[in-house]
């Protein structure tokens, strides 16, 4: 379930990369790391782990050192 939400919130970023809108996208990027996150956890994957820690983490510095 938390894959196929992922999966969904990355298009969403896409669309919003592509009607420029960088701070809402790594917001919504944020929001399909951690939904990978979560399934990567449930699944016990860990190169989706850390992958999406990592996103998570850049996402997050994007949007708190623009403001």
């Amino acid at each position: 379930m938390f894959g196929y939400l992922g999966t969904i919130l990355v298009v969403w970023q896409m669309s919003a990369l592509a009607n420029g809108a960088p701070q809402w996208a790594l917001i919504v990027g944020s929001l399909a790391a951690c939904s990978w996150f979560v399934h990567g956890w449930q699944r016990d994957d860990k190169p989706i782990l850390i992958t999406n820690a990592l996103l998570l983490l850049i996402a997050l510095y994007g949007i708190f050192s623009n403001t």
